[in-house]
C-alpha cells in the first residue's frame, strides 16, 4: 500500500531540484525514494550536516543592503559520463542475453564499477529495457546517452529491434511534454522525424544524425556514428548477437574485410577462446577498428 505525501515547498527550490535531477536521469519523487531508503539503510542522514558552509550544499551569502544570492557549486558527483553509459549497455546486452532482468542487481554491480549512483544506472536499464519491448518510459535520460543507445540497438540488434525502440519514444513523449521541464521531449520528437523521415535506409539517417558527436572510446565503448558493420553466416546475413553467439565455444577463422573510400582490404582472424562474455564490439574496437576514423574505414564485412 503506498501513502501520499504532501510537501509545500518554493517553486523556485522544486525547479532547481527538477533541473538537477532530470540532468541525472531523475525525477523528485524517484530521488526522494532514494533518499528515505539510503536513510533507512544507514540509519542516518546520508550526509553530513554541520553549522559552517561546505562546497557540498547551496550556500547563502548575505551582503548588506542586498538581497540574499545563492550559490550552487557545480556538481562533479552524480556526472553520468560515456563510459558509464557504455558499461550499461555492456550488461546490458549480456543480461538480456540470458534473460536477466534484475536490474536492481545491475544497477548495484554498475554502481560499485563505476560509482555510478545506483538509482541513475537503474533508470538506465529500465528505460532500456522499455526501449527493446517498445513500452513508453516515464523517466528519461541524457540526449547524447539515448542516441548512443539507439545506435547500439541498430547496430547490434535489429533494425526491427530499432524500429520498436523508436515506437516506445512515441509512446513516451506525451507524458514529457507533460511532465519534464525543458527541451527534453521536442528534441526527442525532432530526433525522431529526422531518422523517420529520411530517405534510405534507418542505419544511414541515424549515422548522419550523430555524425558530429565526439564520442570518445574507453575500453568498452565505441564511437557513435562508426563504420558500417555486416556480418555474414555461410553468406547469410545475420546480425552481431548472432554472430557473437556462432563464435562462442568455435574455434575458426574468420574473414574481415575493411572498406576504405576507395579501396578495401582483406584479413584474418583466427577466433579462439570467445565466450558468453566476450564482447565482439570491444574485440573490433580494440583490434580491426582501432583508430578507424583517423585510418579512414568506413565499413566492415566479418564472414565464417
Amino acid at each position: 500500500m503506498n501513502i501520499v505525501i504532501n510537501l509545500e515547498l518554493s517553486k523556485n527550490l522544486v525547479g532547481n531540484a527538477e533541473a538537477l535531477f532530470n540532468s541525472m536521469g531523475l525525477d523528485i519523487q524517484t530521488a526522494v525514494k532514494i533518499f528515505l531508503t539510503k536513510s533507512i539503510s544507514m540509519n542516518a542522514l546520508p550526509f553530513d550536516l554541520s553549522a559552517t558552509p561546505t562546497t557540498q550544499i547551496q550556500k547563502s551569502i548575505i551582503v548588506e543592503d542586498e538581497k540574499p544570492q545563492i550559490y550552487t557549486p557545480k556538481r562533479q558527483e552524480g556526472k553520468i559520463t560515456k563510459e558509464m553509459a557504455a558499461c550499461i549497455w555492456d550488461e546490458f546486452k549480456k543480461r538480456r542475453a540470458v534473460g536477466n532482468d534484475n536490474w536492481n542487481e545491475a544497477a548495484k554491480k554498475i554502481s560499485i564499477a563505476t560509482h555510478m549512483n545506483s538509482g541513475s544506472a537503474f533508470i538506465y536499464f529500465y528505460i532500456l529495457n522499455n526501449l527493446l519491448e517498445g513500452k513508453p518510459n516515464t523517466r528519461n535520460m541524457k540526449l547524447d546517452d539515448l542516441k548512443y543507445y539507439l545506435d547500439r540497438i541498430l547496430d547490434e540488434y535489429s533494425e526491427s529491434a530499432f524500429q520498436t525502440a523508436l515506437d516506445s519514444l512515441e509512446a513516451s513523449l506525451p507524458y514529457w511534454d507533460e511532465n519534464l521541464p525543458g527541451t527534453f521531449s521536442e528534441k526527442v520528437r525532432e530526433l525522431i522525424e529526422e531518422i523517420r523521415n529520411e530517405e534510405g535506409t534507418l542505419d544511414s539517417a541515424l549515422h548522419e544524425s550523430y555524425s558530429q558527436t565526439d564520442f570518445r572510446r574507453s575500453s568498452s565503448y565505441e564511437n557513435v556514428g562508426s563504420p558500417k558493420k555486416e556480418f555474414l553466416i555461410n553468406g547469410v546475413p545475420c546480425n552481431m548477437n548472432e554472430f557473437e553467439r556462432f563464435l562462442q565455444g568455435q574455434d575458426c577463422e574468420v574473414k574481415v574485410t575493411l572498406f576504405y573510400p576507395e579501396r578495401q582490404e582483406e584479413k584474418q582472424w583466427q577466433v579462439r577462446n570467445f565466450s558468453e562474455t566476450s564482447s565482439l564490439s570491444n574485440n573490433l574496437g580494440s583490434g580491426f577498428l582501432r583508430n578507424w576514423r583517423a585510418n579512414g574505414i568506413i565499413g566492415i564485412s566479418l564472414e565464417v
